[in-house]
């Protein structure tokens, strides 16, 4: 992982954002969840979706739903967060994925940009922007 230009509560949020996918690496969900407003909202930029991981999850209660689905229908060949861009609460992560839809065989290469928000220490929210195309594609079992 990159380490990030920044200063004051945004450097300190950076080492949040990092600090959880170090957490997703080494697959310690409560540390994640501990870290979680209440209110948090984790979703993708979408506005339906038949992908399984695309739903949305609310609350510490709800994220371990978010792992699971990912878990459950995707074998993970390279997490990789590359850079981070930090103003005030917001923190963006580039992230270079590659993973293997297992009811499909179907294999996704692909870049997502995360937009964390941070508030008060905790994570307030997370959107994933991603190429949602291959993503259906794949789950689909569809043509490149």
């Amino acid at each position: 992982m990159n380490n990030p230009i920044a200063a004051g509560a945004s450097a300190d949020n950076v080492a949040l954002i990092q600090s959880i996918y170090q957490a997703f690496g080494r697959g310690d969900v409560e540390f994640i969840v501990a870290r979680t407003a209440p209110d948090a909202r984790w979703d993708y930029n979408v506005a339906e979706s038949e992908v399984p991981w695309h739903q949305p999850v609310t609350g510490p209660g709800e994220v371990p739903k978010f792992f699971a689905s990912l878990a459950t229908n995707v074998e993970l060949q390279a997490f990789e967060p590359r850079h981070f861009v930090a103003v005030g609460e917001d923190v963006i992560a580039h992230v270079r994925l590659v993973m293997t839809v297992r009811r499909t065989g179907r294999k996704i290469d692909e870049e997502q940009l995360h937009w964390w928000k941070v508030r008060n220490g905790s994570v307030a929210g997370i959107r994933h922007f991603e190429d949602t195309a291959q993503v259906v594609s794949a789950w689909r079992g569809g043509a490149d």
